[in-house]
């Protein structure tokens, strides 16, 4: 297959070759070097294709080309409006030019909206509402737009005044105004606040009279009252006093109360018929009493002893029933007793004997119930108990014994225990008390501290411990002095050479740091009496480890850790005696062997930190031992500010 394919590609680049075109195998072989063509080379034929570049950009609004250099170019169609009062577009769908009217609408129906064509301006006139009629009032709606011509309002300055319109001038009039009501039974008059009143005629009133006015001749007319309420049983007739018609009932009463008195509606006349006095009661004995009028006596029963005797309300007689006596109490015994005819209730008797029982009666069961009786007097300090035949006894307790401490008994509480203070105010004792005497004890304060090398006491005041070191010093300058840690005794070792050292002083690492080039006041500023090695430098300027001896003096002092760095311990002391040697002070050897041993610890230790505890830090703590005493006038030839 490839064999073929070979063969095919080999027959059309001679075909190319036999009709003078060069084939081609790639698009760059193809360049007519015209920017506006797409050149590409057809791989099926090996011949070059030059297609004009697409410019469109599917917008019907721009005019699509190709520029010099190859870019496609879209310039927006121009569209010119017919005057100020359009504006023209470009339709995208169709790329025809639209004109559109210039909107010209304030919203107001009352205007006529225009658009000025020489300017594109919008003009708003007032639309014209007169009506030619001075008696009306021409507008627009503003809702509508519709002209409204309202009547003039011609209010009148009073409530007598109608006021309208002169339809000639437009002007208002007023004119008085008429409050006749064609009523001859009424006043008419004209209120200026209230307009046109009119009052009712009034007549002068007449006991018993019906007063009116005469509607047809005017004035009064005057009726007499009619009284009659139609009820024979009543005398009608009208009070002058009150005016008023009054119905009196008839009075039909005979005095005897033992008649019912009433009037005839029908006649008018009194009826006395007599009145029955049965209440229909078998147990009461009717009558009447002219004065007090009915009577009904109850038939009394005769008394029987302890019984209850009562009228038989169906047949009559008397009926007996005896007395219950109940008072609903289960721990009484209830009777009646005949000779007094009453009930009595008397308590049951629930006594045992036993002074330590509560007796009483249950009042639900109605027995005897015998409970302990609870003898307890609240009374702590006390033990209580009961005896059958004397009752509840008690006896005070005795509170126990308990060491260093003192009891008393709380009627509350019980036995109650405190402490024994023993306190002698004395700061220096331990007070305390002793729980086998029961006894305070003061014992003085242990200060002892172990240390054979100090003097231990207790301060009175205070009652701190204090423990001094032993004062050792002989008051020798060439003796070391100290105290012996095994035996507490003085040791005073003489110091080598000490004694022929004479020549010069010494001055302390104090005094160095402080007077030298850089002191803050003058009678500091003095110059250190060495120079830096090979220069004519102050010796201010000589290094130990990359610091200078003034950084040295001042750096560890600042340095947080130098309290406890022995590197710093040891230069500080070795930098003064080294001042104090150039100086002129003599140097015994015990000083110039710890100056030399320091030196090669210094250098060697370079930006350490030392530990004064470690075996290093120990032999550097040592060496600033010898020269701080040298330094401090301790041995050697004494300090300057001894001569």
């Amino acid at each position: 297959m490839k064999l073929l394919l070979f063969f095919i590609v080999l027959a059309s680049a001679n075909l190319l070759l036999c009709l003078g075109s060069k084939p081609c195998y790639s698009d760059s072989e193809c360049d007519d070097y015209i920017p506006c063509t797409d050149d590409v080379c057809d791989l099926h034929t090996y011949t070059c294709r030059n297609y004009q570049k697409d410019c469109d950009d599917c917008d019907k609004c721009t005019d699509d080309s190709c520029g010099a250099d190859g870019q496609c170019i879209h310039d927006p169609v121009v569209c010119e409006p017919l005057n100020p009062c359009f504006k023209a577009h470009c339709n995208s769908h169709t790329g025809k030019c639209e004109q559109v009217p210039k909107k010209c609408d304030d919203k107001n129906p009352c205007t006529d909206d225009k658009c000025n064509i020489l300017t594109g301006h919008c003009s708003f006139e007032e639309r014209d509402c007169r009506d030619g009629n001075k008696c009306t009032d021409d507008s627009c709606n503003r809702d509508t737009g519709c002209c409204e011509h309202d009547p003039k309002q011609c209010p009148p300055s009073g409530k007598c005044e109608a006021g309208f319109c002169d339809c000639e001038t437009g002007a208002c009039v007023t004119e008085p105004i008429s409050c006749d009501d064609d009523n001859v039974c009424t006043d008419d008059d004209c209120d200026p606040y209230k307009g046109c009143v009119h009052t009712q005629v009034k007549c002068s009133p007449r006991p018993c009279f019906r007063a009116f006015c005469d509607h047809n001749q005017g004035g009064c007319i005057y009726k007499p009252v009619i009284c009659n309420d139609n009820n024979k049983c009543t005398n009608d007739t009208c009070n002058p006093l009150t005016n008023k018609c009054e119905f009196i009932p008839k009075d039909c009463k005979d005095g005897n109360r033992c008649t019912k008195d009433k009037c005839d509606q029908e006649t008018g006349l009194c009826d006395h018929q007599p009145k029955d006095c049965d209440d229909g009661n078998v147990c009461t004995e009717d009558r009447c009493d002219p004065y007090d009028g009915c009577v009904h006596d109850p038939i009394v029963c005769p008394p029987r002893p302890c019984q209850n005797g009562f009228c038989d309300p169906t047949r009559g007689g008397c009926i007996y029933e005896p007395i219950v006596c109940d008072d609903e109490n289960k721990c009484t015994d209830d009777s009646c007793n005949p000779d007094t005819d009453k009930c009595e209730f008397v308590p049951k008797v629930c006594k045992d004997g036993d002074r330590c029982t509560k007796d009483k009666c249950n009042e639900e069961t109605g027995k005897c119930e015998h409970h302990p009786k609870n003898c307890d007097d609240g009374d702590a300090c006390t033990k209580d108990g009961c005896d059958p035949y004397r009752g509840c006894w008690h006896e005070p307790i005795v509170c126990p014994h308990r060491p260093c401490h003192t009891v008393r008994c709380d009627s509350k509480h019980g036995c109650i225990y405190k402490p024994v203070i023993c306190d002698d105010y004395k700061r220096c004792t331990d007070d305390s008390c002793n729980p086998d005497t029961d006894e305070c004890e003061f014992t003085p304060k242990n200060c002892d501290d172990y240390n054979l090398c100090t003097d231990d006491f207790c301060v009175e005041e205070t009652g701190e411990c204090k423990n001094v070191p032993k004062d050792c010093d002989d008051q020798d300058e060439c003796t070391r002095d100290r105290c012996v840690p095994e035996t507490g005794l003085c040791e005073n070792q003489e110091i080598p050479d000490c004694r022929d050292c004479d020549t010069g002083c010494t001055l302390t690492q104090g005094y160095w740091k402080n007077h030298n080039l850089s002191g803050k006041t003058n009678p500091l500023q003095a110059p250190w009496p060495v120079k830096k090695p090979h220069t004519a430098d102050p010796s201010e300027g000589t290094l130990l480890c990359g610091q200078t001896w003034l950084e040295i003096m001042h750096n560890g002092v600042s340095d947080k850790d130098s309290s406890s760095n022995a590197w710093y311990i040891l230069a500080h002391q070795w930098i003064a005696a080294k001042l104090n040697q150039a100086g002129g002070a003599c140097v015994p050897s015990q000083v110039k062997d710890a100056l030399g041993q320091g030196k090669s610890l210094l250098k060697n230790n370079c930006g350490q930190h030392i530990a004064p505890s470690s075996a290093t830090g120990s032999l550097m703590v040592n060496l600033a031992g010898i020269l701080d005493d040298y330094n401090n006038g301790k041995i050697g030839p004494g300090h300057c500010d001894d001569h």
